[in-house]
């Protein structure tokens, strides 16, 4: 009775996980034919993430040309949308530290890694909360990140990962 119990309950489990594979393969279908659909290319990822990758390179050389003002490179790469003065004073301090972090790095060693080029396991920890995964890119310097971007409109709509509890981050945009 007991082995005939522990093999019915054993083909319960395996039917509900086959069941649940099944049912997540089903929802990654749907949501690469909806992503075709409303994109009219199934390329559009791939080809946002390239546009996205290309404004995030030439904001980390321009923030890297030390002769360009901080606030030249703010008004010309950063999406800013009803900013305060305290908004702009923390933009310019952070641009101004990731600037000096910048300085000891050379910048053809810097990669930039489009969110679905990430493991699992780094992205675990985001919420894209309805973003463009497309448009998150992620530096690496070596095997340390150093920043992780956002990108809108082309231009810089967030390089601030914030914690929001229940050990998640999200990107907030300016």
């Amino acid at each position: 009775m007991k082995n005939t119990l522990l093999a019915l309950l054993l083909l319960s489990i395996s039917f509900s996980s086959c069941a649940q594979m099944r049912i997540k393969r089903e929802k990654a279908a749907q949501d690469t034919a909806q992503q075709i659909s409303t994109s009219g290319t199934s390329n559009a990822p791939a080809e946002s993430s390239r546009r996205s990758i290309g404004v995030a390179q030439q904001f980390i050389r321009d923030l890297d040309n030390t002769n360009l003002a901080l606030d030249i490179v703010l008004s010309k790469h950063v999406l800013v949308q009803d900013a305060d003065d305290e908004m702009y004073d923390y933009l310019m301090a952070s641009l101004a530290e990731i600037r000096l972090n910048l300085q000891s790095k050379r910048l053809n060693e810097i990669r930039f890694v489009p969110y679905a080029d990430m493991s699992r396991k780094d992205v675990a920890d985001i919420d894209p909360e309805g973003m463009n995964t497309a448009d998150m890119i992620f530096l690496y310097y070596g095997k340390r990140q150093l920043t992780a971007l956002y990108v809108e409109k082309n231009k810089i709509a967030s390089f601030t990962l914030v914690s929001k509890g229940n050990n998640r981050a999200h990107f907030v945009t300016y």
